[in-house]
């Protein structure tokens, strides 16, 4: 399961806040690229790091969560990809 998530990235946290879920895809289905990285987190569109409580939006990729849970299990310490919410709106997935 993949997510495309938007959120505040705080320090020192691996996951940023979830304030939305853009979509979510089967990994394979996935169109956009993984960039994986862990903290300190470097925008790839931008080359500049990401600082804390920026607003950025981040791909997650785990297994599917149970009932009432919204985030996808077993994410790892590593976000699939993050960048900040002004360099995703010029590309998009």
């Amino acid at each position: 399961m993949v997510q495309v998530e938007r959120g505040y990235w705080y320090e020192p946290f691996i996951t940023p806040t979830l304030q939305y879920i853009d979509s979510e895809w089967h990994e394979r289905c996935y169109p956009g690229e993984f960039a994986f990285q862990s903290p300190p987190y470097i925008c790839p569109t931008c080359g500049e790091r990401i600082v804390d409580g920026e607003s950025v939006v981040y791909v997650t990729v785990g297994s599917a969560p149970e009932e009432g849970y919204i985030r996808p299990e077993s994410r790892g310490y590593q976000l699939a990809r993050i960048e900040h919410v002004n360099c995703y709106r010029r590309h998009g997935p």
